[in-house]
C-alpha cells in the first residue's frame, strides 16, 4: 500500500489573506513543513486542472487545530487516512472546526465504529477584519451525533471503512449539529448552550430508531443571519448484515429557524417524472450503471469502457453529499437523482449486464 508522503490531516491550518501591501514579510507566507506543491488536496486549481502554488501568496497561518484526535490509529489501521474530514465552517468572527475522537481500530469486519464527533468554536477578537485579529477559544462540546458507521457498522458496510462525513453548519445564530436517529442538535454560536433536539420524525415508528441516521452534510438555503437547514435521512436495514440490503425508507428534511421541520419521503423526489432510474414491481425494470467489478464484471480497460448494468434498485440520497437547492428554494432535482445509490435486487439477471448505457434510463434490449 502506497502511503502519502505528507498526511496534512488531523490540523485544521487556518490561513488569514495578507492584502495586496508589498511589504507583507515573506516568511508570513510559508505553511506548515510538508504539503508544498505536491499536495493537489490543497494547490489544485478550482478547475482540477492542475496545481496553483505560484497564486498562494499574501496568506499566513493564523492558527493550527487539532481536528482528528486519532490520525495515528487510522493511519496504523488502513496506511492512509480512511474518513471524511470537514472543514471548517465561518459566520462572520466565529469559526468552528468539526472534530473526531474516540477511534479504535477495528478487529473484524461488520463492527461499528467508536468514533464520536465534537465542535470547537473559535471567535477572532478584536474582529476577523482587525488588523491585530486574534483567534481565541470560546467553547467545545461532544455531539451525540451517531451516524451510518456507528449506528451498525463501518468495515464491510454501507461506507467500508471510509466514515461518513459529519457536516453540521452555521445559521439563525446557532450550529446545528448531526444527533441520534436523524436528529439535529442546535447549539448557541457565541456560547455553545445546547438550545434544542429537533426530530424530524417525532410520532412516526422512526423517532428514536436506533439505524436511522443523518446521512448527508447540512445545507443552509440562504446566505445570511437567517435560513432554512436542509439534509438528508436514511432509515437503514435492520439485521446484523446491513450492507446492500435496501434501507427501509429516506427523507429529505427542511428544519425552519423557528425548529419546525418538513419532511418530505426521498421516493417523492427521486420519481420517473424527473428521469430518476426506478426500481419496478415487477421486472424488467430501468437498469442503472453499478461499479466495475460488481457480480464478478471486468475492470475498466480504457477511457470508453462503459460501468456494467444492472437492474435499479430502490433509490436513496448518497451518503455525504448536503442537498443542493437553487435561490427559489427548488430542490435540485436532476443533481439529487445524480447523488442517489442504487441498491441491487438478488438474482440479478445476466442479460441485463449488456444493455446500453447511453442515457440516463435503460430498458432491457435498449
Amino acid at each position: 500500500m502506497i502511503k502519502p508522503s505528507f498526511v496534512f490531516v488531523g490540523l485544521a491550518a487556518l490561513v488569514a489573506c495578507q492584502g495586496e501591501d508589498s511589504s507583507v514579510d515573506e516568511q508570513s507566507v510559508t505553511l506548515p513543513p510538508g504539503p508544498s506543491c505536491d499536495h493537489p488536496q490543497l494547490f489544485g486549481t478550482a478547475q482540477h486542472a492542475g496545481l496553483a502554488c505560484p497564486e498562494q501568496t499574501n496568506l499566513r497561518v493564523v492558527a493550527t487545530i487539532q481536528q482528528d484526535a486519532d490520525v495515528a490509529k487510522r493511519l496504523n489501521t488502513s496506511g492512509f487516512l480512511q474518513v471524511h474530514e470537514p472543514p471548517p465552517i465561518v459566520r462572520g468572527d466565529f469559526v468552528v472546526v468539526p472534530t473526531t475522537q474516540g477511534f479504535t481500530e477495528p478487529v473484524d469486519f461488520f463492527e461499528k465504529s467508536t468514533t464520536r464527533y465534537g465542535l470547537k468554536a473559535f471567535r477572532w477578537t478584536p474582529s476577523a477584519g482587525a488588523p491585530d485579529a486574534e483567534l481565541r477559544p470560546i467553547w467545545d462540546t461532544i455531539t451525540p451525533a451517531v451516524l451510518v458507521d456507528q449506528a451498525f457498522c463501518s468495515f464491510g458496510c454501507q461506507t467500508n471503512g471510509y466514515e461518513a462525513l459529519f457536516g453540521p453548519a452555521i445559521a439563525n445564530g446557532s450550529v446545528y449539529s448531526p444527533g441520534r436517529s436523524g436528529q439535529l442538535v442546535r447549539y448557541d454560536l457565541a456560547t455553545g448552550r445546547q438550545t434544542a433536539v429537533i426530530d424530524p420524525l417525532a410520532g412516526t415508528p422512526f423517532s428514536g430508531d436506533a439505524v436511522t441516521t443523518v446521512n448527508s452534510a447540512l445545507t443552509v438555503t440562504r446566505d445570511g443571519e437567517l435560513g432554512d437547514v436542509l439534509y438528508t435521512v436514511v432509515a437503514w436495514a435492520t439485521g446484523t448484515v446491513n450492507r446492500g440490503r435496501t434501507p427501509r425508507a429516506s427523507w429529505l428534511v427542511r428544519v425552519r429557524p423557528d425548529n419546525t421541520t418538513q419532511v418530505v419521503e426521498w421516493r417523492d423526489i427521486a420519481t420517473a417524472a424527473v428521469g430518476v432510474p426506478q426500481f419496478p414491481d415487477e421486472p424488467p425494470g430501468d437498469l442503472c450503471s453499478y461499479q466495475f467489478g460488481t457480480a464478478g464484471t471486468p475492470g475498466p480497460v480504457d477511457s470508453t469502457t462503459r460501468a456494467p448494468q444492472f437492474e435499479c434498485g430502490l433509490q436513496r440520497p448518497g451518503l455525504n453529499t448536503p442537498p443542493s437547492v437553487d435561490a427559489n428554494f427548488l430542490i435540485n432535482r436532476k443533481c439529487m437523482s445524480g447523488m442517489t445509490t442504487l441498491r441491487r435486487r438478488a438474482g440479478v439477471r445476466p442479460e441485463y449486464q449488456a444493455a446500453s448505457a447511453t442515457g440516463k434510463k435503460y430498458k432491457k434490449g435498449a
